[in-house]
């Protein structure tokens, strides 16, 4: 573990503002006393938390998730700090669960009930060595620690196998052997695009930005006016109804087939994913890059 013992801990201005701090609008005075304490410290280095690299990302993305409730310009925190004071807001404040929930799905964990009370009496350190050594959710790869999918040997390989099992199991394959260089249209319309990015955000935490076809985009629209305008010409010489009734009326039907054309809309993968091989390098294209943006901020 880094050195931090030039770093003072954060602590209660006075033991009557710790007593009185959810109480007679004491709280506000409170965490100002708690957010210049942090900002009186300046940058504080990452090697506070140790030699480990990843261990200094999951500081600093925790950092980043308790700032904006703690309310300091920079998170400056170390690892003895006070859980219960960098996530208190005051005894009728719910701030410290919603930190822990984000915390939570940052790290796809779960956090029990019973283990959130005790959190807020640890350290910040302690708690990032918990959520470090947390479970992720059944059904997800880790981004951290030794059952990473980055530590597999071959991890193209792996996420590979990985949605081959997926879509034996969806019944897409049948008796056909998956290839890298097979195309993703092939598998259509038995998986939809949506069922097929829906189960990668979920496994890999990965996001596949989808298109959508131009022409099909803009039929709704067209539609609708179409519509629109005949619904009202029919409506006016059939039906003996004010003009505003014709109108809204006929406005509804326009609307309800809009939503049936849209619902039709085709939609794309993303420019450069055409194979199972393209899905796979961006799957982990996408995981690094979530990665490096924890590395950037632990710098």
């Amino acid at each position: 573990m880094g050195d931090s013992g030039h770093y003072e801990p954060l602590r209660w201005p006075d033991e009557r503002l710790k007593r009185a701090g959810g109480f007679s609008g004491k709280a506000p005075k409170a965490a100002r006393a708690f957010a210049r304490q942090v900002d009186e410290r300046g940058p504080v280095p990452p090697e506070v938390w140790g030699d480990d690299p990843q261990r200094q990302a999951v500081a600093a993305r925790i950092g980043e998730i308790i700032r904006p409730e703690f309310g300091s310009r920079q998170a400056n925190f170390i690892p003895q700090d006070p859980f219960g004071i960098l996530v208190w807001g005051g005894w009728y404040d719910l701030g410290e669960v919603e930190v822990l929930m984000n915390i939570e799905e940052a790290f796809d964990i779960n956090i029990p009930d019973d283990d959130m009370s005790l959190l807020f009496e640890r350290t910040l350190g302690e708690v990032i060595d918990y959520v470090m050594n947390r479970p992720v959710l059944p059904g997800r790869w880790p981004k951290f620690g030794k059952s990473a999918l980055e530590a597999r040997p071959c991890p193209e390989m792996t996420v590979f196998f990985d949605l081959r099992s997926f879509l034996r199991k969806k019944g897409v394959l049948a008796d056909r052997r998956l290839r890298p260089s097979d195309r993703l249209g092939d598998f259509e319309p038995a998986l939809p695009i949506e069922s097929c990015c829906s189960y990668i955000s979920h496994r890999f935490g990965a996001h596949v930005p989808l298109r959508r076809r131009t022409l099909r985009c803009l039929r709704p629209v067209v539609v609708w006016l179409v519509l629109t305008t005949v619904t009202s010409i029919l409506m006016w010489l059939v039906l003996p109804l004010p003009v505003s009734g014709l109108i809204g009326l006929s406005l509804a039907v326009a609307v309800v087939l809009g939503d049936l054309v849209e619902s039709r809309t085709h939609r794309l993968w993303p420019p450069g994913i055409e194979t199972i091989a393209d899905l796979v390098r961006f799957i982990l294209q996408d995981r690094s890059r979530a990665l490096q943006s924890l590395d950037g901020s632990a710098s």
